[in-house]
């Protein structure tokens, strides 16, 4: 035959496979990133859930505490006399029982706390022995799981049991002893603050806890006191509104404007005090969802 005939190809060029293999791994690569970025979003959501969580189970167990305090028939002689009289002898008496029964620190958590000059509350049972020199945060992670297992330490009156109702634990090794704390989705220890600053819950819009406002003196009978004398060692307690840096994170420097305990997660960074970080009371006033 004299014509010519097409010759059929067995396959692909070399730039054509080297297109297809780009397209592949473009492909990949996207789904990589898709697959990914749906992994973080759920652990930031599963975060925010036992952060939320947790919580609320802590805002229980401060609720009872502050109730029980406020309505305290037998407030001790010594502290009414130096209160000038029993309401603000119910503000110190409260301010008092919630810094023993929610210390952030082992040095706090053992120690005895001065309700007024010459008369000290015994550190509680289940807090008996801890000493400080520890990491702050994985010291009051450890807290915060005694205060939300041991009720009767925090005023409950009953136990909750292990724990594990609250989400996932792991045990730890503090200052030679050990401890179980929650873990969040990133691996981190959830711990807790008691005093949350004015300027960092103005910073995080939670609305009402702004001004001078102390749930713990509601009347400014001990910020406001006329003895100058009283009004300074208020201040120097630390435990009312009354213009003294907060000696705990998240802003040293700033007074504090309101006395709360706030849970909280490290994030993903895994470090306590950045931007990531997860509290407690910014989810438990804008919702699980509303993290900025």
């Amino acid at each position: 035959m004299t014509g010519t005939h097409a010759t059929r190809r067995a396959g692909f060029t070399l730039i054509e496979l080297l297109v297809v293999i780009s397209i592949i791994a473009v492909i990949a690569a996207l789904a990589g990133v898709a697959l990914l970025s749906t992994s973080e979003s759920q652990r930031r959501n599963s975060v925010d859930q036992q952060v939320d969580k947790l919580q609320k189970a802590l805002d229980s167990e401060y609720g009872t505490v502050l109730a029980n305090a406020s309505k305290e028939a037998n407030i001790p002689p010594a502290v009414v006399t130096y209160a000038d009289g029993v309401p603000r002898a119910r503000a110190l008496w409260a301010a008092a029982n919630l810094r023993r029964n929610f210390p952030d620190t082992f040095a706090e958590a053992g120690a005895r706390v001065t309700v007024v000059p010459g008369f000290q509350l015994e550190a509680l049972a289940p807090f008996n022995g801890l000493a400080g020199a520890g990491n702050p945060h994985e010291e009051s992670a450890a807290l915060l799981y005694i205060v939300l297992t041991q009720k009767s330490a925090s005023g409950g009156g009953s136990t909750a049991g292990s724990g594990d109702e609250l989400g996932q634990t792991r045990d730890v090794t503090l200052n030679g002893r050990p401890f179980k704390v929650f873990v969040d989705a990133w691996g981190n220890s959830i711990g807790f603050v008691r005093w949350e600053t004015g300027t960092e819950a103005v910073n995080r819009r939670v609305p009402g806890v702004g001004g001078n406002f102390d749930p713990l003196d509601t009347s400014n009978l001990v910020s406001g006191w006329t003895d100058t004398t009283k009004r300074a060692w208020a201040a120097s307690s630390g435990m009312f509104n009354t213009g003294r840096p907060t000696p705990n994170w998240p802003n040293n420097g700033a007074p504090p404007m309101n006395r709360m305990v706030s849970v909280y997660s490290p994030g993903k960074d895994k470090a306590v005090g950045t931007a990531d970080d997860q509290l407690g009371i910014r989810l438990k006033q804008l919702g699980a969802k509303g993290k900025q």
